[in-house]
């Protein structure tokens, strides 16, 4: 798994290092996270778009915006064969995604589909 530092049309940027990644971390202070898994392994820092396989895409939340006791309540629980782990309800990922100030275009993406699978459309 590799850490998403930005998003294009074509392509995406990885630090490709563990010490790139960590110091893109401290530099950002992001309270979010996005790791992704891609289809060749990266050669460089710059990956196509069409390399990602997002089916792996995993979102970490460190600052959430809303109490972790309210996101736990309406959590999914996944189950998976050898560990479990909770996943934000659907209403919570579009809160999130909503009070997000830097939204991305995937991100805009993101809230279109909730508000659909909410029935939520504007």
């Amino acid at each position: 798994y590799f850490i998403i530092e930005e998003v294009t049309d074509k392509d995406v940027r990885i630090p490709i290092s563990p010490q790139a990644a960590l110091e893109w971390v401290e530099k950002t202070r992001t309270g979010a996270l996005s790791f992704m898994k891609f289809r060749n392994p990266p050669k460089d820092e710059t990956v196509p778009v069409n390399d990602i396989d997002l089916a792996t895409q995993v979102d970490i939340l460190f600052e959430p915006g809303i109490p972790f006791s309210q996101l736990l309540k309406r959590a999914q629980i996944i189950d998976m064969q050898d560990f479990s782990f909770s996943v934000a309800s659907a209403g919570d990922m579009l809160e999130l995604k909503t009070r997000r100030p830097d939204k991305t275009e995937a991100d805009l993406d993101d809230i279109r589909f909730l508000k659909r699978l909410l029935g939520r459309c504007e």
